[in-house]
């Protein structure tokens, strides 16, 4: 009982950490992107804004990437994570066994998980919204129900896929509830303050 509480805590704590961290290095790529098509660039606590296009034209090509910056980052992101959880060295963690070091490799590459909720809201709500998962496909010309149905199952996948990998089985739920819980209290406290 005692190392489940820990690790429940030491999980939960990370996910809290791991909500701003993430939320800065996403936003950083959107900014990035666009310091180097627009003039005047502010990066705030959860977005990004830009004004007055550097360029004569081609101005709704420079938002597109913008735009896709997100994404991008947040993907890399998980790449990065993903690359150190294949090492041969890599233990699987669980309630009696595990190190911050390997938490926080397993936390990069499940940085994608962001994904798949936003993909779940877009999809159950049939909403419009502001985020560039529903942007990205109306600049490509598709449908965003369908190219979210699909994002959702393929980083839904890849989030099992490193769940499986990097969590021994009978520590699975105890991590999940701390991802939810972690990452609730993260984005209550970082975003919506």
């Amino acid at each position: 009982m005692k190392d489940s509480l820990k690790f429940f805590y030491t999980l939960t704590i990370a996910f809290v950490l791991i909500v701003p961290v993430g939320t800065i290095l996403h936003e950083l790529g959107h900014y990035l992107v666009a310091n180097h098509y627009y003039n005047s660039v502010e990066l705030h606590k959860a977005s990004v804004t830009h004004f007055h296009y550097k360029f004569a034209n081609n101005e709704e090509l420079a938002s597109f990437l913008v735009t896709l910056a997100r994404p991008v980052s947040t993907l890399s992101i998980s790449v990065i994570g993903i690359i150190l959880i294949s090492r041969k060295s890599f233990e699987k963690i669980s309630t009696i066994s595990f190190s911050i070091k390997s938490i926080f490799k397993i936390l990069l590459a499940y940085f994608i998980s962001r994904e798949v909720l936003i993909a779940a809201n877009l999809i159950f709500t049939h909403g419009v919204s502001n985020s560039d998962e529903y942007k990205v496909p109306l600049f490509l010309g598709l449908d965003s129900q369908y190219f979210n149905i699909v994002l959702f199952i393929t980083t839904g996948a890849i989030c099992l896929y490193i769940l499986t990998k990097t969590v021994e089985r009978g520590s699975r739920v105890l991590f999940l509830i701390s991802e939810a819980i972690g990452c609730s209290i993260g984005y209550c406290s970082w975003v919506l303050t």
